[in-house]
C-alpha cells in the first residue's frame, strides 16, 4: 500500500513553518553585517570581573568619538613630519581636516558600526556617530576610514578609582564608578565623584545602555 503525497500542501505548510525562523533570524541580526565579529559579542555575564573588563573597553572605544580617535596617529605622523604620504590625510571635507584611521581590525566606517553595536546600545551608537556631543566625526574616504582630531585635550584630573557592582536582575547590572578628582596641581585629593553605568542584556548580547566620561 502506497503514501500519496499532496506536495502543494505539503509546500504550504512548509513554509508556514519556516517563516517564523526566519523572523526570528534575521530579527536578531539587524544591526549587524557580514563584517562583525561574532567572538566580540559578550552573551553571558559570569563575574563583576568580567563586566569591569566590558566597561574598561567601553571607555577606551568612547574616547575614539572624543579625545583619542582612531585617526590621532596619521595626524602626529603629519603635523610631526615624519610622514609626508598623501594618503594619512588632511583630506578637506565640510571644513574639517580628515585623517586616515589606524586599527588592526576597522578599516572601513561599516567595521567601526558594526563594532560599536558590540559594546552599546543602538541609541548610544547612534549618539557616538552622529550626535552633536560627539567631537571626532569618521567617514570613508577611497574606501578607507578616516576621522578628524580634536587637537586640545583638557587636563586629566582623575585619580584612582574604585567600582561596584550591583545585580539588579538577570539582565541588568549598574557599575557604579567612584572617582579620585585631584587638585590643580595634580598633586593631592580635591573630592570624590561618582558615576553610574548600565550593562544590560538586549537583542541577545550584553551592552552598556547609559554610558558617558567622567573627564
Amino acid at each position: 500500500m502506497g503514501f500519496k503525497y499532496n506536495f502543494p500542501q505539503l509546500k504550504q505548510k512548509f513554509i508556514c513553518f519556516l517563516a517564523p525562523i526566519l523572523v526570528i533570524t534575521l530579527s536578531s541580526c539587524t544591526l549587524f553585517n557580514n563584517e562583525t565579529s561574532v567572538e566580540n559579542i559578550i552573551r553571558e555575564v559570569t563575574s563583576e570581573e568580567q563586566i569591569n573588563a566590558a566597561y574598561q573597553k567601553a571607555k577606551a572605544v568612547y574616547l575614539w568619538f572624543y579625545y583619542e580617535p582612531l585617526s590621532y596617529l596619521s595626524y602626529i605622523q603629519i603635523k610631526s613630519g615624519s610622514s609626508t604620504s598623501e594618503e594619512l590625510g588632511p583630506k578637506l571635507l565640510d571644513n574639517l581636516n580628515y585623517y586616515k584611521a589606524k586599527h588592526g581590525t576597522i578599516n572601513t566606517y561599516h567595521q567601526l558600526e558594526n563594532h560599536l553595536y558590540t559594546i552599546f546600545s543602538e541609541e548610544i551608537v547612534n549618539d557616538l556617530l552622529n550626535g552633536e556631543n560627539s567631537k571626532i566625526k569618521y567617514k570613508d574616504i577611497d574606501k578607507s576610514l578616516y576621522g578628524t582630531v580634536q587637537e586640545i585635550r583638557p587636563p586629566a584630573q582623575a585619580g584612582h578609582d574604585s567600582y561596584t557592582v550591583q545585580k539588579v536582575n538577570q539582565n541588568r547590572y549598574i557599575y557604579d564608578l567612584k572617582v579620585e578628582i585631584l587638585t590643580e596641581n595634580l598633586k593631592n585629593t580635591d573630592h570624590f565623584e561618582n558615576y553610574e553605568y548600565i550593562y544590560e542584556f538586549v537583542n541577545d548580547r550584553w551592552v552598556f545602555t547609559k554610558f558617558h566620561l567622567f573627564y
